[in-house]
């Protein structure tokens, strides 16, 4: 029983509710869920709960899922990550010269796949940055 009266007072407590019961079990439940309901509902840790930041919190998003993405980062952030694959390939083929199998098989396999694989990689993230710019248009211009 004691754990239905922790319960109880659990969801009495995150739901704002008045505490009903002087039960040592409810009550410890009730500042359980109390402490949980203050920390979801801070206006001081989530700015957006509040009704006068509203719009403000809407244009200054602080998750950087929610910022938009803009076609000169998909196409620079490509390149950026096609050069530090490039660097690391470049180690391995250069693990490669030293050994003095530069003339090989491998070697020329490593780096076909590396530079195809890199300007393969630019062009889809181009392609991608250019259908999400003008999916981004279209839904500025419908709403």
């Amino acid at each position: 029983m004691s754990k239905d009266d922790y319960e109880a007072g659990y969801q009495a407590g995150r739901h704002n509710a008045a505490m009903n019961s002087s039960d040592l079990d409810y009550r410890q439940g009730y500042s359980s869920g109390k402490q949980a309901y203050d920390f979801w509902n801070d206006k001081d840790l989530y700015p957006s709960l509040c009704d006068d930041n509203l719009a403000s919190s809407s244009q200054h998003s602080s998750i950087p899922g929610d910022e938009p993405l803009t076609l000169a980062s998909a196409i620079f952030g490509s390149i950026a990550l096609t050069l530090l694959w490039w660097a690391f390939i470049s180690f391995i083929l250069l693990l490669f010269w030293i050994g003095g199998h530069s003339g090989d098989f491998w070697f020329q396999l490593v780096f076909q796949f590396a530079l195809w694989s890199g300007i393969g990689f630019i062009i889809i993230m181009t392609v991608i940055g250019i259908i999400l710019a003008i999916m981004r248009q279209v839904k500025n211009h419908s709403d």
